[in-house]
C-alpha cells in the first residue's frame, strides 16, 4: 500500500472539473431535458408555466436582440417533447430553437441546412394516358341531345356537360326515387361529380 500525502490529494481535488463545467449526458433517443439544459446554461428565463399541455419559458430580455425587453422571446416544450423557441418581434421572425442553441452552445455543430430549391430533383410528371370519350350513347335520348348540343355551342368537352347534367338529374330525383338492386338491397340516386378544367374553359357557362 502506498501512502499519499494530503497535499497531493488537495491538488487532485482542485484539478477535478467543477459542476458548472460538466455537460449533461443524454441517452440516444431519450427525451431532451429542457429544464436541465436551461439550468446548465444559466438562462435568465421565467417559468416554466403550463402552455397547451406543454410548458413555456419567457425571456425578460430577448437572447437575439437586447432591445426587445417586453417578454416577447420564449421557449416551448410541447407534450410530445418537441421544442420550439422564438421571438414575436419581426426582426427575430426567422429565429428558432437551433438559433437559440447556437447562442448558448457556440461549439455545437450547426444543424444541417434544408436543401435549396435548386437542389430538388424535377418532379415526376403524372401519367398522361388517353382517356376514353364520355359514352353519351348511354344517356337517355333527350339528355344526350342536350349534352352534345351544349358541348357544340360552348366548344367544350362533352364530359363537362354530361357530368353536370347527371348531377342535376341526381339532385332532382334524390329522396324521390331509389334503385332496388335485389330484394332488400336499395341504393339512392345520389351522384357526386367533380369537373376540373383550367381557368377560362367556360365551366361556369356550361
Amino acid at each position: 500500500m502506498n501512502i499519499v500525502s494530503a497535499d497531493l490529494l488537495d491538488a487532485l481535488a482542485r484539478s477535478a472539473p467543477k459542476a458548472s463545467d460538466t455537460q449533461t449526458i443524454r441517452r440516444p433517443g431519450a427525451k431532451f431535458e429542457l429544464q436541465a439544459w436551461i439550468d446548465e446554461h444559466q438562462l435568465s428565463v421565467d417559468g416554466p408555466t403550463d402552455w397547451n399541455g406543454g410548458q413555456r419559458w419567457i425571456f425578460p430580455v430577448c437572447p437575439w436582440n437586447p432591445d426587445h425587453t417586453n417578454r416577447a422571446a420564449y421557449i416551448l416544450q410541447l407534450p410530445s417533447g418537441a421544442i420550439a423557441a422564438g421571438c414575436h418581434h419581426n426582426g427575430c421572425a426567422n429565429k428558432g430553437w437551433d438559433d437559440l442553441r447556437a447562442v448558448f452552445e457556440p461549439r455545437r455543430p450547426p444543424a444541417p441546412d434544408a436543401p435549396a430549391a435548386g437542389d430538388w430533383e424535377p418532379p415526376i410528371p403524372l401519367h398522361q394516358g388517353k382517356l376514353p370519350e364520355f359514352p353519351t350513347g348511354t344517356l337517355p335520348g333527350w339528355l344526350r341531345d342536350f349534352v352534345e348540343a351544349e358541348a357544340e355551342a360552348t366548344q367544350t368537352p362533352v364530359d363537362l356537360a354530361a357530368m353536370l347534367s347527371l348531377s342535376v338529374v341526381a339532385a332532382a330525383t334524390a329522396r324521390k326515387v331509389v334503385v332496388r338492386i335485389t330484394p332488400g338491397y336499395e341504393e339512392p340516386l345520389n351522384v357526386f361529380t367533380v369537373t376540373a378544367l383550367p381557368p377560362g374553359n367556360r365551366k361556369s357557362a356550361v
